[in-house]
């Protein structure tokens, strides 16, 4: 066995989750906590009698809601177990989408009231650029990813090839990945500075990236930050900020044609790409920042009564 696949293996078992609780709670032994805050949810942080509260994107149990997921790949029913008792013992859960929040409520049965949905943030501070309607018409689709795979980017290199049958012009531009493509106008910039990013987020005209298995995915808010049109699979978050025919398009697993059809109305429509992308941009704006995260979050604490706002900030 590998030592990836050994590592792995010890994730599923529990030993993972045994071992950073213990690292955790020998590292916090003041008693002086007002509560206990940590994000993710693959481990236990809840030190001693404090309030403890979870941010997280993901559950465990929601992977049996993306595509080509087996039941079979699931961590033991013993680790299952201590993470659902975890998010039961816990003050309040705050989510990063309505899909992760529907799995605490569907698949753990815990009280609606210990869960709230806050959203997240884009991790670029992006100012209101007014892009030339030139940039639209350069054709130019975007994969910005490090998991070529499960990002699906082989399903992108087949729906981009029917796009050339329409567009023979159009390029695409991957960025943080090396994969090895054998297909005309496909650009590989592999893994970039951030102000190299920028350069070719500016420059494009269509944020794609089809992944089958994405917690939340920043990398969208990003890509709707530098006013792009988004296409991707209608799984996990994406349903929440990607608005069909409003901030981009969203396909079904496998459904190769209808994303090329989406990407080619896109090309067709530079108009219509603009539109999309000064949507995103607003919503973005006045929706996804950690500013409203960070708020949403505060006022859910206070409505608890614990302890008195004044400790904490």
């Amino acid at each position: 066995m590998t030592r990836k696949g050994l590592k792995e293996n010890e994730k599923k078992s529990g030993y993972f989750w045994e071992l950073t609780n213990r690292l955790i709670k020998n590292a916090a032994k003041s008693q002086d906590y007002l509560f206990t805050f940590q994000t993710q949810s693959n481990f236990d942080g809840k030190i001693g009698p404090f309030p403890h509260f979870i941010y997280t994107d993901h559950t465990h149990l929601v992977n049996l809601e993306y595509p080509e997921y087996l039941e079979e790949n699931l961590n033991v029913k013993s680790w299952q177990r201590k993470e659902k008792d975890f998010y039961k013992r816990s003050q309040g859960i705050f989510t990063m989408s309505n899909h992760v929040k529907n799995s605490l409520l569907n698949q753990y049965q815990i009280d609606p009231k210990k869960v709230k949905c806050v959203f997240a943030g884009a991790n670029i501070t992006q100012t209101d650029i007014i892009y030339p309607l030139g940039r639209y018409q350069r054709k130019k689709i975007l994969f910005v990813g490090v998991d070529w795979e499960r990002k699906g980017g082989p399903e992108l290199i087949e729906a981009f090839k029917l796009v050339l049958k329409a567009h023979p012009e159009a390029q695409l531009d991957i960025v943080g990945c090396n994969p090895k493509i054998d297909v005309p106008n496909v650009k590989i910039w592999g893994k970039l500075p951030i102000k190299e990013v920028k350069k070719i987020y500016e420059s494009a005209s269509i944020f794609c990236m089809p992944s089958k298995r994405e917690p939340f995915g920043i990398v969208y808010l990003e890509a709707m930050a530098y006013k792009l049109p988004i296409v991707a699979l209608k799984i996990g978050a994406l349903p929440d900020f990607v608005e069909e025919g409003k901030t981009g398009f969203l396909v079904n697993h496998r459904e190769i044609k209808i994303m090329a059809d989406r990407l080619i109305q896109l090309l067709d429509q530079p108009t219509l790409a603009k539109e999309m992308g000064e949507t995103s941009y607003k919503k973005v704006k006045e929706q996804y920042t950690w500013e409203n995260s960070v708020s949403e979050i505060k006022k859910f604490i206070d409505s608890l009564n614990i302890f008195k706002q004044t400790d904490y900030l």
